[in-house]
């Protein structure tokens, strides 16, 4: 009777020889992220994501104010900075002397980026990518204040995976079904604690309608008006591609913010940015321990 082990043996070897063509072969995913307000603060959260894709082996095509500290041949950089030295800071608030103080800071924040926004679009580098045929795997884009950068998703058809450097807009987290938990969850203008009385938490509800209210029917629709005139009349609404969107990463963490119910979908990862320390010199440490 013949011995099968020889046989197992060439077939064993074959086996590898072919795993390691395929994996010779693969590819890591091509991935859009836009990053598109001008803060390093911001920024500072959303380069560590960056930096581990590539050292995972995917491709970024980064478009940004600010380019990676760690320069790769995996990652190509579309500057935008020059969309903010053109903002001229036409929009003020004294355009709405009417409303009251606690209102302003949502009104700040928001009316901002109206302008900055379009002035990002009318970048030639930009202007070159929304017209490319480039193929996308996944896009990762900043959730501020405005959506229209959500549009590259339905652009490239590729899965959408939103950003948050600071706790949530109050609009976003209705995309996700997340309760909003108004009584005991302080929104992200008010500056309250969770210990709040009942002035405060009135406040709070007043603060978050506000916001949802001018966002729909203010920013929302110079959003989509933005989008259609740069992406085509053909383009996806807003509101749609923000509600089919597959995740959204939150910079906060329950020990800053308070617990709060939150949908598997929304994910915080707080701390993102903060980096692993530097070994002690060998006298430092000696002394120390």
């Amino acid at each position: 009777m013949v011995s099968r082990e020889p046989r197992l043996s060439v077939m064993m070897r074959c086996s590898s020889v072919v795993f390691l063509f395929l994996a010779q072969c693969s590819t890591g995913a091509r991935i859009l992220a836009v990053f598109h307000t001008f803060s390093m603060s911001h920024f500072a959260v959303f380069e560590p994501l960056v930096l581990q894709l590539i050292s995972r082996g995917h491709e970024v095509v980064l478009v940004s104010g600010y380019p990676l500290s760690a320069p790769s041949n995996k990652y190509e950089h579309i500057d935008i900075m020059e969309a903010k030295q053109k903002f001229n800071g036409s929009w003020s608030l004294g355009s709405f002397p009417e409303i009251p103080t606690a209102f302003q800071n949502v009104l700040a924040i928001i009316g901002k980026q109206i302008e900055e926004n379009e002035n990002v679009f009318r970048l030639g580098r930009v202007q070159d990518l929304i017209n490319s045929e480039r193929k996308f795997d996944l896009v990762i884009v900043e959730q501020f204040t405005s959506d229209v950068f959500y549009s590259f998703a339905t652009k490239f058809n590729a899965p959408l995976i939103t950003f948050s450097s600071c706790p949530p807009m109050p609009w976003a987290m209705d995309h996700y079904g997340a309760p909003a938990g108004l009584a005991f969850s302080p929104n992200l203008f008010s500056g309250f604690t969770h210990n709040m009385g009942l002035t405060q938490r009135t406040l709070n509800v007043l603060q978050v309608l506000f916001a949802k209210l001018y966002h729909r029917f203010v920013l929302n629709r110079v959003s989509e008006a933005m989008s259609k005139r740069y992406f085509g009349d053909g383009i996806s609404a807003l509101e749609d591609t923000a509600r089919n969107s597959s995740l959204l990463l939150v910079n906060s963490h329950f020990t800053f913010f308070s617990s709060k119910p939150l949908p598997p979908q929304v994910v915080e990862v707080g701390g993102i940015h903060v980096k692993q320390p530097k070994s002690l010199s060998e006298d430092l440490d000696r002394w120390m321990n």
